[in-house]
């Protein structure tokens, strides 16, 4: 059904009927007695956008952020698909709601827009609305990467460990005058994917690259070239409790 009954009580603004009727299709809210729009834009609490959230802790900011975002600047939804707006808010609602999510994996379950539209609508909502959103970082990616690939607390830790080691500066401990290394300016993904083959390739189940490349929603190629970066600096990298000198010879290249 393209309509149904509003959810809330609201009057026509233009004759007071309360015969509002959904327009789930293009997102508005008509009245079906004198036909004016009485809401547009409105962000359907059942459709695409909820695909994405899996804690209501995200899933609900997603929805008043939407909402308040097509009331106040209406004029910055022009031009841009819905889809993506709706993708573009739930992953701004997850890291508001300190929800580790990268882009990739918010586009990879979005059929009807591009990653290119969704970081456009992000764009908007950050620089434009002014939203207040939590930094991602690679250790905060690597947790989950690991529950996804079946790996235990202890490597768990390990990565995270060895993440934060990685990139010092997402913790600010990065010396300003410290010399650049291969993998300075990776993405956090990369960063986080990289670091959980190396800890996987260490475990007693280790992960291909490929099976890595999935769990994090990025190219095995991206996966291998930055673990190929960090290699030479594997000793300074993985914790020392997790793996001996000797054990370390044992990582692919």
């Amino acid at each position: 059904m393209a309509a149904s009954q509003y959810a809330f009580e609201q009057r026509c603004s233009e004759c007071g009927s309360l015969d509002l009727l959904e327009d789930r299709a293009n997102g508005d809210v008509v009245c079906t007695n004198c036909g004016v729009v009485a809401e547009s834009h409105i962000m359907d609490e059942g459709s695409e956008w909820r695909t994405f959230g899996d804690n209501r802790d995200a899933s609900t900011p997603a929805c008043k952020i939407y909402k308040e975002a097509a009331s106040q600047h209406p004029k910055g939804f022009k031009g841009k698909s819905r889809a993506a707006m709706c993708a573009a808010v739930v992953y701004a609602a997850c890291r508001q709601a300190g929800y580790a999510r990268t882009l990739n994996e918010v586009h990879a379950v979005v059929a009807d827009t591009s990653k290119k539209e969704i970081a456009k609508c992000y764009k908007f909502l950050v620089e434009d609305i002014k939203m207040k959103v939590e930094r991602i970082t690679s250790a905060s990616l690597v947790r989950r990467f690991c529950v996804a690939l079946g790996l235990g607390a202890r490597e768990a830790k390990a990565a995270e460990e060895m993440a934060r080691a990685a990139v010092p500066s997402e913790d600010g401990n990065r010396l300003t005058n410290a010399p650049l290394r291969p993998w300075d300016g990776k993405s956090p993904a990369s960063v986080a994917a990289a670091v959980v083959y190396a800890i996987s390739s260490l475990s007693l189940q280790p992960s291909s690259a490929r099976e890595v490349a999935q769990a994090a929603a990025i190219a095995e190629g991206t996966v291998t070239s930055t673990y190929k970066a960090m290699y030479a600096h594997r000793a300074e990298l993985v914790p020392s409790w997790f793996a001996a000198n000797m054990d370390l010879q044992r990582l692919p290249f």
